[in-house]
């Protein structure tokens, strides 16, 4: 049996050949139920599932969620069911007459929705951060705590293929990466958990975090935990 991962930024470029870019001068019609807008500079494409094979979710959600797209153009599109496929790192939103469409997150600036499901019910994700580790600035990075010091967190999906030596088949399935990183001074910094190395991370407020961090464990694991310190911090 041998296995492989598949990126699936690769399968996205497969698929944006398969299908049509909007034309400009016509734009994308999208928006709110009972209200048009029109959207121009932009490459609104069908949606083409690519996944029907592949066990496992590429998406940061599964279901559709309300929110607002903020485009690289300056467009801002508010109140559209819309999630975000963390594989081909994309977001999927559908348009006034129930077309299911995408765009790449180099088209975006910002996604916000609210998710009733989760634990902390509002989600943003951001693009264009500084290139960090095997990350780009065209990929998704949900914002947990914004202030002086930013807390990021990346999840990507990898399509992971397994061909099994006797039968031949091939089975497919998602896996899930996670990292968390800090944006200090325009820096992306991969966060360690241990809590000196956090404790470092706020240098220019070591009074107040040190009294904060007294009660934490040398190990802080629990993104909640995180979360809780740095918003303290940027308080």
């Amino acid at each position: 049996m041998y296995k492989v991962s598949i990126i699936c930024l690769f399968v996205f470029s497969l698929l944006n050949n398969n299908t049509y870019a909007q034309a400009s001068n016509t734009g994308l019609l999208v928006g709110k139920w009972d209200q048009q807008m029109v959207i121009t500079d932009m490459n609104g494409r069908p949606f083409k599932s690519s996944y029907d094979d592949v066990k496992g979710s590429p998406y940061l959600r599964d279901s559709f969620n309300i929110g607002t797209i903020l485009l690289s153009n300056g467009t801002k599109i508010n109140h559209i069911l819309l999630r975000v496929d963390l594989c081909n790192q994309s977001v999927q939103f559908k348009a006034q007459d129930g077309q299911q469409l995408y765009v790449g997150a180099s088209e975006v600036i910002e996604v916000n929705y609210e998710d009733v499901f989760a634990e902390n019910a509002s989600v943003k994700l951001r693009t264009h951060f500084p290139p960090v580790d095997f990350h780009k600035a065209n990929e998704f990075f949900e914002v947990l705590s914004e202030g002086s010091i930013t807390l990021l967190k990346s999840t990507t999906k990898r399509i992971d293929i397994q061909k099994h030596g006797l039968s031949g088949e091939i089975s497919k399935e998602f896996i899930t990466y996670i990292d968390y990183y800090v944006l200090k001074e325009a820096k992306m910094i991969r966060l360690k958990h241990d809590k000196d190395f956090i404790r470092g991370i706020f240098s220019d407020k070591t009074e107040k975090m040190e009294a904060y961090l007294h009660n934490y464990k040398k190990i802080i694991r629990q993104e909640a935990d995180l979360i809780n310190i740095f918003n303290y911090y940027n308080m």
